[in-house]
């Protein structure tokens, strides 16, 4: 089953704590230093519509100005590959919002600031259009009537082109960072494992602020996910390599998985390791493998490979290690 990447994103970013350093890192500060973040608001989809609710990857949140009896609402949505329709999507969505409003309060003549944040992780950048105004036909040709047709740009978070050193330093605990990490370079473990050194001390930080290891498990869960067919042996070699003390967040990760049946290729994953495992300590200890134990390893049950090293821990011989 395919990573749901709508559902790990809003894991954290429906945490208004955690969307208030994403908005932090994303307006101008002469914004920020007006908004009472610490009142940051998610607003449920039948705020907007009861169809919104089908929605996933949108969230509605709204923050009070600091001084003013006035609140300025803030979309974010997630997007893992771009979406030429964007703009049309965010009108759509405003106009809803607006038009509830006012429904709500009939004494109402305004309407309220909704800025639009696109967190975008596809691998090859945002291409869709930044602004309404872009998806307007003839505009080119009567650019005289483009101040007559409604227009607005989004603001997108296109993580492809943010590297460590600026993720590492946004405004954000450790979850939502490693969040936004996993999903710009899951999906490329080769990336990932390349960038994971510099991510040590966030992982670190995260262990020691999760000591459940609830929030640690859904990130290594999703890179799993997205892992494809990259062993889960050698990601789990090289987190343990940077992280030594993850390994049991780890293990439990692919249980999880295993277990809800979602990720059969982590299972086939370890069974393989554990393949190579056996067979590397095997010639080691007592040298050159012959065909047989060859074959045997090869065709051992997963069963049958855990019992063998265990008996390797005190068999002194090869023979006794394979003894019914």
């Amino acid at each position: 089953m395919p990573a749901d990447h709508d559902t790990f994103f809003k894991r954290a970013f429906s945490v208004p704590k955690h969307a208030a350093g994403l908005i932090r890192s994303l307006l101008p500060r002469t914004v920020t230093d007006r908004m009472d973040l610490a009142r940051l608001e998610l607003l449920p989809a039948s705020f907007v519509d009861d169809a919104m609710s089908e929605r996933h990857g949108d969230l509605l949140f709204r923050v009070p100005i600091l001084g003013e009896d006035t609140f300025i609402y803030i979309l974010v949505e997630h997007q893992s590959s771009p979406d030429r329709r964007m703009p049309f999507r965010v009108s759509t969505y405003r106009h809803g919002a607006w038009t509830g409003l006012l429904r709500r309060q009939p004494e109402r003549y305004t309407v309220p600031i909704i800025v639009a944040l696109v967190v975008h992780h596809g691998a090859q950048g945002w291409t869709g259009p930044h602004s309404f105004h872009e998806m307007v036909e003839g505009l080119e040709v009567f650019p005289s009537l483009a101040h007559v047709v409604p227009d607005f740009d989004l603001i997108i978070d296109d993580l492809v082109h943010v590297d460590d050193e600026t993720l590492l330093a946004r405004p954000m605990s450790a979850f939502p960072k490693l969040v936004l990490w996993a999903l710009r370079d899951g999906r490329s473990t080769g990336r990932l494992l390349a960038s994971l050194p510099k991510w040590r001390q966030e992982l670190g930080r995260l262990m020691r602020d999760d000591p459940t290891l609830d929030d640690v498990r859904v990130i290594l869960g999703y890179i799993l996910r997205v892992s494809g067919n990259f062993s889960f042996e050698i990601i789990r070699q090289e987190f343990i390599k940077v992280i030594p003390e993850i390994e049991v967040a780890m293990a439990s990760a692919a249980e999880e998985l295993i277990q809800e049946g979602i990720e059969k290729g982590i299972e086939k994953g370890i069974e393989k390791g554990n393949r190579t495992m056996l067979a590397r300590q095997l010639q080691l200890r007592f040298g050159p493998l012959g065909p047989e134990i060859e074959a045997r390893i090869a065709q051992g049950s997963p069963e049958e490979l855990e019992r063998w090293l265990e008996r390797f821990v005190t068999a002194e011989t090869l023979d006794g290690v394979f003894a019914d």
